[in-house]
Protein backbone atom coordinates (compact mmCIF):
# COMPACT_ATOMS: atom_id res chain seq x y z
CA UNK A 1 0.00 0.00 0.00
CA UNK A 2 1.70 3.17 -1.19
CA UNK A 3 1.44 6.39 0.81
CA UNK A 4 0.02 9.24 -1.28
CA UNK A 5 2.12 11.94 0.43
CA UNK A 6 5.56 10.41 -0.10
CA UNK A 7 6.38 7.94 -2.84
CA UNK A 8 9.28 6.57 -0.77
CA UNK A 9 6.98 5.55 2.08
CA UNK A 10 5.23 2.22 2.32
CA UNK A 11 2.98 0.43 4.78
CA UNK A 12 3.92 -3.22 5.13
CA UNK A 13 1.56 -5.90 6.36
CA UNK A 14 3.33 -7.85 9.09
CA UNK A 15 3.24 -11.62 8.82
CA UNK A 16 1.02 -13.00 11.60
CA UNK A 17 0.82 -9.45 12.95
CA UNK A 18 4.34 -9.35 14.36
CA UNK A 19 6.93 -10.50 11.84
CA UNK A 20 8.70 -8.67 9.03
CA UNK A 21 8.87 -11.08 6.10
CA UNK A 22 11.85 -10.71 3.81
CA UNK A 23 10.84 -10.83 0.14
CA UNK A 24 12.64 -14.06 -0.78
CA UNK A 25 11.91 -15.85 -4.01
CA UNK A 26 14.70 -18.34 -4.58
CA UNK A 27 15.73 -20.58 -1.69
CA UNK A 28 18.21 -22.50 -3.87
CA UNK A 29 20.51 -19.50 -4.36
CA UNK A 30 21.17 -18.37 -0.82
CA UNK A 31 19.73 -17.03 2.38
CA UNK A 32 18.72 -13.39 2.82
CA UNK A 33 19.56 -11.17 5.76
CA UNK A 34 18.27 -8.15 7.63
CA UNK A 35 20.85 -5.86 9.23
CA UNK A 36 20.65 -2.67 11.24
CA UNK A 37 22.99 -0.05 9.77
CA UNK A 38 25.13 1.41 12.55
CA UNK A 39 27.57 3.60 10.62
CA UNK A 40 30.02 3.56 7.74
CA UNK A 41 32.81 1.06 7.24
CA UNK A 42 35.77 1.52 4.89
CA UNK A 43 35.91 -2.13 3.91
CA UNK A 44 32.21 -3.10 3.71
CA UNK A 45 30.52 0.28 3.19
CA UNK A 46 28.37 -0.03 6.33
CA UNK A 47 28.78 -1.27 9.87
CA UNK A 48 25.97 -3.80 10.30
CA UNK A 49 24.29 -5.60 13.15
CA UNK A 50 22.65 -8.70 11.70
CA UNK A 51 19.24 -9.66 13.07
CA UNK A 52 18.52 -13.31 13.75
CA UNK A 53 15.43 -14.67 12.03
CA UNK A 54 12.79 -16.33 14.16
CA UNK A 55 11.81 -18.62 11.30
CA UNK A 56 13.51 -19.78 8.10
CA UNK A 57 11.89 -22.17 5.64
CA UNK A 58 13.88 -22.61 2.42
CA UNK A 59 11.25 -24.82 0.80
CA UNK A 60 8.47 -22.25 1.20
CA UNK A 61 10.90 -19.32 0.98
CA UNK A 62 9.96 -17.78 4.31
CA UNK A 63 12.41 -15.66 6.31
CA UNK A 64 10.82 -13.87 9.27
CA UNK A 65 12.23 -11.25 11.66
CA UNK A 66 10.38 -10.42 14.87
CA UNK A 67 9.61 -6.68 14.89
CA UNK A 68 10.48 -6.65 18.61
CA UNK A 69 14.10 -6.84 17.42
CA UNK A 70 13.65 -3.78 15.20
CA UNK A 71 13.68 -0.14 16.34
CA UNK A 72 11.60 2.82 15.22
CA UNK A 73 13.93 5.38 13.66
CA UNK A 74 16.65 2.83 12.89
CA UNK A 75 17.90 2.17 9.36
CA UNK A 76 17.95 -1.35 7.95
CA UNK A 77 19.42 -3.14 4.97
CA UNK A 78 17.61 -6.16 3.56
CA UNK A 79 19.46 -8.43 1.15
CA UNK A 80 17.86 -11.27 -0.69
CA UNK A 81 19.22 -13.42 -3.50
CA UNK A 82 17.45 -13.66 -6.85
CA UNK A 83 19.38 -16.13 -9.00
CA UNK A 84 22.89 -17.16 -9.95
CA UNK A 85 22.70 -14.92 -13.03
CA UNK A 86 21.34 -11.80 -11.32
CA UNK A 87 22.86 -9.80 -8.46
CA UNK A 88 21.28 -9.84 -5.04
CA UNK A 89 18.63 -7.24 -4.28
CA UNK A 90 19.42 -4.84 -1.45
CA UNK A 91 16.88 -2.42 -0.07
CA UNK A 92 17.40 0.21 2.60
CA UNK A 93 14.70 1.69 4.79
CA UNK A 94 14.01 3.55 8.00
CA UNK A 95 11.19 2.40 10.26
CA UNK A 96 8.73 5.20 10.97
CA UNK A 97 6.09 3.24 12.87
CA UNK A 98 5.35 -0.30 14.08
CA UNK A 99 1.80 -1.18 15.03
CA UNK A 100 1.46 -4.81 16.10
CA UNK A 101 -2.24 -4.30 16.95
CA UNK A 102 -3.07 -3.59 13.31
CA UNK A 103 -0.19 -5.75 12.07
CA UNK A 104 1.42 -2.95 10.04
CA UNK A 105 4.81 -1.27 9.82
CA UNK A 106 5.41 2.06 8.09
CA UNK A 107 8.79 2.52 6.44
CA UNK A 108 10.58 5.01 4.25
CA UNK A 109 12.84 3.62 1.52
CA UNK A 110 16.30 5.18 1.40
CA UNK A 111 18.94 5.51 -1.30
CA UNK A 112 22.24 3.72 -0.60
CA UNK A 113 24.45 6.52 -1.96
CA UNK A 114 22.79 9.12 0.27
CA UNK A 115 23.11 6.80 3.27
CA UNK A 116 26.85 6.32 2.75
CA UNK A 117 27.36 10.07 2.47
CA UNK A 118 25.19 10.78 5.52
CA UNK A 119 27.07 8.33 7.74
CA UNK A 120 30.46 9.63 6.56
CA UNK A 121 29.38 13.23 7.24
CA UNK A 122 28.12 12.28 10.70
CA UNK A 123 31.42 10.60 11.55
CA UNK A 124 33.39 13.65 10.35
CA UNK A 125 31.26 15.98 12.48
CA UNK A 126 31.58 13.78 15.58
CA UNK A 127 35.38 14.28 16.08
CA UNK A 128 34.99 18.05 15.55
CA UNK A 129 32.30 18.24 18.25
CA UNK A 130 34.44 16.20 20.64
CA UNK A 131 37.42 18.51 20.05
CA UNK A 132 35.23 21.56 20.77
CA UNK A 133 33.99 19.99 24.02
CA UNK A 134 37.57 19.31 25.17
CA UNK A 135 38.65 22.86 24.31
CA UNK A 136 35.73 24.36 26.25
CA UNK A 137 36.46 22.30 29.39
CA UNK A 138 40.14 23.34 29.52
Amino acid sequence: MENENNENMDVIELERGKYYEVPWRNGKVGIPYVAKIEGSDERYGFKRKFLKPVFVDRKNEEYLIDVKDMEIGAIYEVRYPRSWKHPDVRIYFQILQIDTESGKMTIEYLDKKNLVLSFKEMEEIKPNNEAKKEASTE
